[in-house]
């Protein structure tokens, strides 16, 4: 009986939040990282919890993602697998990647705020301590490249 209390004082806490269903302000956000990334563009999304992550990826890919490309990573991937997935991240998003996608949406969870040396023109975060989001907020243009004109300058949602 304590789990499901501790479950329902979850799934209650927010105003907007409908049975277990995302706050109507998510459901903004993920219009606008769509419309962000419609010219073009590198968008991260960053959740605060994995499931919360896979709740966004599922919503994203359920709706139509056009030619962007659409990714998830967090750290409950088995180990060769979140290696291999970190390293294709790196490939297509950091310093000198040759195979950065023209449009893009990766949804992850903190398992890319330290270390992982990738830029985005674009972020999208959850609330999280200030420290959090400053880590957060240095995975935005952090390498000198080309970017889209409407992500000319680095943006936080």
């Amino acid at each position: 009986m304590q789990d499901r209390n501790i479950q329902d004082a979850r799934t209650s806490a927010h105003p907007d939040h409908v049975g277990g269903r995302w706050p109507k302000c998510w459901e903004a956000i993920l219009v606008k990282a769509r419309m962000l990334t419609d010219a073009g563009g590198c968008a991260l999304v960053l959740a605060n919890t994995v499931g919360r992550a896979q709740e966004i990826y599922r919503t994203l890919r359920e709706r139509e993602c056009g030619s962007r490309q659409l990714i998830l990573f967090h750290s409950r991937f088995p180990a060769g697998q979140r290696s291999r997935m970190e390293q294709e991240l790196i490939a297509k998003f950091g310093p000198n990647s040759l195979v950065r996608p023209f449009a893009a949406i990766v949804v992850a969870t903190q398992v890319v705020e330290q270390s992982m040396d990738v830029d985005f023109d674009v972020l999208i975060t959850d609330l999280a301590p200030i420290d959090l989001v400053l880590q957060r907020i240095g995975r935005m243009h952090r390498h000198e490249r080309q970017r889209p004109s409407h992500l000319a300058f680095p943006t936080v949602f």
